[in-house]
């Protein structure tokens, strides 16, 4: 049963051969952190800021690797700002200045 040939294609398709027709399994859609996970993270980073439940929730699709950098990012805008409780309405804020 060990595959003889594996590999991506279309960029989001993981294709296995065995010594039958290849087929084909979908890549995981799910890349993000979960937001309970982001929150966790975010009210550990820095005392002065908070974030809310819903700020996090909006946080879930940046690959869990780059949560805590796109987090310091976030936080060092909001002191820019003089903001302590970072919320959904800021999130949206920082996404379409970057945008």
């Amino acid at each position: 049963n060990m595959p003889i040939s594996f590999g991506f294609r279309n960029a989001n398709q993981f294709w296995f051969a065995k010594h039958k027709k290849a087929f084909w399994l979908p890549t995981p859609e799910d890349k993000g952190a979960k937001h309970d996970a982001v929150m966790y993270i975010a009210n550990r980073l820095d005392e002065e800021v908070t974030f809310t439940e819903n700020a996090c929730k909006q946080l879930t699709g940046i690959p869990k690797v780059f949560v805590k950098t796109a987090l310091k990012g976030i936080i060092k805008e909001a002191k820019s700002q003089g903001i302590t409780t970072i919320d959904k309405a800021f999130i949206e804020e920082v996404n379409s200045k970057r945008q």
